[in-house]
């Protein structure tokens, strides 16, 4: 009975520990495959990260997890490639595939009260979605030339599928993200100012080369608007210097 207890307590620890992580979003760089598909522990492994990921009760610590997940998969793909396991790098992939859609359908699932704590959340999220476009982009690009000809064309599905995958994931956070603007511009606020302060809160861009831009383009904007109003002035001036002439005559 004590040691019952005991389990009981600390399993509500280790799930108030994981509800409280929910609070504050981010998402974890993954730097190491693990246990590969080709380790008889491997189901074991994939059975815990889904136990990890059932014990977030926020969308948002689901989405964050299952992109972790998918980092962690796509690693593992890496280390299949490279040893040219072909059947393994598929598995692999179809694993990737499981973590992005839990990733889609958690993040077609978040709603905060507060927008533009919903806008911090979507654009964390998002950061990790783009990196993983860029390790799958990376890995394409690195596979070229050293891939055994007979398996170009498996290689080449794979790559394909981990692309779609995350295009889709993609996809949905950026509909989501849509409608967090849409509600921030209806309560009153700059969905465009709120997104990019935040942006450069979360570091997702450096602020002072990002706002040099802005501010170029606005300035490149307003001198042309300037130009065109001083040739309009320029054009209505002539004409009515040429009318008085014409009066004159």
């Amino acid at each position: 009975m004590k040691t019952l207890t005991i389990g009981l307590i600390f399993s509500l620890f280790f799930l108030l520990t994981f509800v409280h992580a929910d609070e504050s979003v981010s998402v974890e760089t993954i730097t190491s495959a693990g246990v590969t598909p080709d380790s008889f522990f491997y189901v074991v492994d994939t059975t815990m990260d889904e136990f990890a990921l059932s014990l977030h009760v926020s969308a948002e610590g689901k989405a964050a997890k299952a992109l972790e997940i998918g980092q962690e998969r796509l690693l593992e793909f890496q280390a299949m490639l490279e040893a040219e396991k072909m059947d393994k790098a598929e598995r692999a992939e179809e694993e990737h595939g499981k973590a992005m859609a839990s990733a889609k359908t958690a993040i077609e699932s978040i709603d905060q009260q507060n927008s533009s704590h919903e806008l911090e959340v979507e654009l964390t999220l998002g950061a990790a979605i783009h990196e993983q476009e860029s390790q799958i982009q990376e890995l394409k690009a690195d596979s070229q030339g050293t891939v055994a000809v007979q398996q170009e064309s498996t290689v080449a599905s794979l790559f394909s599928a981990l692309e779609l995958q995350v295009a889709s994931t993609q996809d949905a956070l950026d509909e989501k993200k849509q409608d967090t603007k849409m509600d921030i511009e209806q309560e009153g606020g700059d969905a465009d100012e709120i997104e990019s302060g935040l942006s450069i809160s979360l570091g997702l861009f450096d602020e002072e080369e990002d706002y040099n831009e802005s501010s170029a383009s606005v300035d490149s904007s307003s001198s042309v608007d300037v130009h065109l109003g001083g040739s309009d002035d320029e054009e209505e001036s002539s004409a009515e210097a040429e009318s008085s002439m014409g009066v004159s005559i």
